[in-house]
């Protein structure tokens, strides 16, 4: 990870802005030109593989491949220090994204964007390169306002290339067309599929499908009909509607033949013809100057083999337990009755075999913006609908007792709407060992582990065993239930000249896992062979990172190990009197900070000395 003022070549480092499957990106300054760019590096955990080296240098290779203004612009590609990384057009307009997260967007403004996206993509498929990953996180605004599309990390060109390291996920399951979740071929077509659901999402406040996991998710894309847009936005017109339902047509000959075909539809509001593909509509009928006639499902075969499949796919894709947490769908019409169809159009046939009359609803209104304000406004503005409270949650943008979330922005007057209140920023919480319980650690019975009471200073001392290597002696805090820690030891190693090792250590068991994992810095030593180094460890033991010589002549100064880890990134980095040694990315559980004295050789005398045992987390 690198930190504000690093230097890579002829960029300076100015602040992280995202991080992907491929690499970080960081904003820079270009020394030499004076200007801001994005910097993707690929993190040393990957740089070493050179398979996934060179996927990293194809993925920039194919975006500087295309220059048009719809597309990040790639401006050099360098290695530095062993570290990969490329340059390219930095976007100061954010993400889509964070728009969607602001709220609802003006029908006018959705249109625009759609059809940019739509004429970068067809310029891309031209040049044969699918994207196939189009999500409002990969589609960005420049300082004018103008969407550009990037990260093309799992590109795929015509030729077959692919730009996917291992553990990368094909897609996102709420934008995959039906032919990624089947694991078929796909053309620029499977784009056409994603963007239409982007599109559906930024009219309607969310996407087509939502579901309690990818799984469900990506079935949905196979097996229902998307609930028609004026269903969820009474006032949206329907050339608009044509165009997102023909582009969210199961079947790739059902949609439209180019994103520039696509985009002139937009760009020219017109109406176009659609099929209904989903199992449960009439395919023969085109929705255009007619009526729409939903029919009963079909005696249903045996899902399994689709399931299975999909279940094999979304495993090798790497794609983790992703919730997608919509409060509540709004739903059509329940499974096993007849379908829903449109004002004047007739329904469908009854018992005796003529028309039913369709239950008239209420229509679907929109649902004011209440993110940011006080439950209490937020009710009274709300009064036309159900408003249900859900588990308040952290977050560092909304203030304590004000609005994080709501479940919908387009709802029927009395439906349920669900809002999140704000806990505010999670606080850090301090941990010491003068205060906080703590357990000896007892690797070799014949060394003496002594914590004077109301002291931060711990001694171990004695006579090694020769115990199996690994065994730990010291002390440990925790577990801690934390998102963000650090911990901090610092000590005095007065042991003779022989190969041992003092660290500390953040141990943590994810669930469902049959070990914990550990991430640590050690410095380690033997003074009659001159051997003395820091490193950091990860699991399974291995050296990720060593500087030998590190602590100068004198074995008897104090000493400081410190260890910072992130959940949310699951990256480690260990420091040794202030310098970074090494880092990698491991996933831990509820963390478990551990100090220790280890050896693997007999008889020999210890004398370590651990003082100011403190850290702090963020729950």
């Amino acid at each position: 990870m690198l930190v504000p003022g690093s230097k890579l070549g002829d960029f300076q480092v100015t602040e992280e802005v995202g991080r992907g499957g491929m690499g970080a990106v960081y904003r820079a300054r270009q020394l030499s030109l004076g200007r801001d760019v994005a910097i993707k590096v690929l993190p040393p955990e990957l740089a070493r593989d050179a398979q996934t080296a060179a996927r990293f240098q194809a993925e920039a290779q194919r975006m500087a491949q295309l220059q048009h203004p719809g597309i990040a612009q790639v401006y050099t590609v360098g290695e530095h220090d062993g570290q990969h990384y490329f340059a390219m057009q930095y976007l100061p307009g954010g993400s889509l994204q964070q728009r969607l997260a602001r709220g609802p967007i003006g029908l006018a403004q959705a249109v625009e964007i759609a059809a940019q996206v739509a004429e970068a993509l067809d310029y891309a498929h031209s040049r044969g390169i699918i994207h196939r990953d189009i999500k409002p996180a990969n589609i960005m605004f420049d300082g004018h306002g103008r969407a550009v599309v990037t990260d093309f990390g799992i590109a795929k060109a015509a030729d077959g290339t692919m730009m996917t390291a291992t553990g990368i996920a094909l897609g996102t399951p709420a934008y995959m067309s039906p032919e990624q979740v089947k694991g078929n071929p796909i053309d620029g077509r499977a784009d056409i599929y994603s963007l239409g659901v982007v599109l559906y999402e930024m009219v309607c406040g969310r996407p087509p499908f939502v579901g309690e996991n990818p799984l469900s998710v990506a079935m949905k894309h196979l097996s229902e009909a998307p609930l028609p847009p004026r269903v969820m936005r009474a006032n949206l017109p329907e050339w608009l509607e044509s165009i997102i339902l023909k582009a969210l047509s199961k079947e790739p000959a059902d949609r439209f033949g180019s994103a520039g075909e696509m985009a002139a539809a937009l760009r020219t509001r017109t109406q176009v013809a659609w099929s209904a593909t989903s199992p449960t509509v009439d395919r023969a009928h085109v929705g255009v100057g007619g009526e729409t006639r939903v029919l009963a499902p079909p005696a249903r075969r045996s899902s399994a083999p689709v399931l299975v499949a999909l279940a094999l796919v979304l495993m090798i894709a790497g794609i983790g337990t992703i919730i997608y947490g919509l409060a509540r769908e709004v739903t059509g019409t329940p499974e096993g009755e007849s379908g829903i169809a449109g004002p004047g159009q007739p329904g469908p046939p009854g018992p005796s075999g003529g028309q039913e009359e369709p239950t008239p609803e209420p229509p679907v209104v929109e649902v004011p913006n209440v993110v940011g304000m006080t439950v209490e406004e937020a009710k009274s503005l709300l009064s036309a609908f159900n408003v249900i409270e859900n588990a308040p949650r952290h977050s560092d943008e909304v203030p304590v007792g004000r609005i994080v979330r709501q479940s919908t922005y387009y709802a029927r007057r009395g439906d349920a709407v669900y809002i999140v209140v704000s806990l505010g920023p999670r606080s850090w919480e301090r941990v010491d060992l003068e205060r906080t319980a703590w357990r000896q650690v007892t690797g070799q019975p014949s060394l003496f582990v002594d914590v004077a009471p109301g002291s931060q200073m711990v001694s171990i001392s004695g006579t090694t065993s020769g115990a199996k290597w690994p065994k730990e002696t010291g002390v440990e805090m925790g577990p801690f239930p934390c998102r963000q820690a650090w911990f901090e030891v610092s000590f005095m190693d007065a042991s003779p000249d022989y190969y041992h090792v003092v660290g500390l250590a953040v141990i943590g068991q994810l669930a469902g896992g049959r070990y914990p994992d550990r991430f640590a810095v050690e410095y380690a030593r033997d003074e009659t062979r001159g051997y003395r180094c820091a490193r950091t460890r990860s699991k399974n033991w291995k050296i990720v990172g060593k500087r030998h010589g590190f602590f100068g002549d004198e074995a008897s100064n104090f000493h400081t190990l410190r260890v910072e880890y992130d959940a949310s990134t699951r990256k480690g980095i260990g420091y040794v009197d202030g310098e970074k040694v090494g880092e990698c990315v491991v996933p831990l559980g509820d963390l478990t900070a551990r100090a220790y004295f280890t050896t693997s050789e007999n008889g020999q005398e210890v004398n370590v000395i651990f003082r100011n045992f403190i850290g702090q987390f963020r729950p």
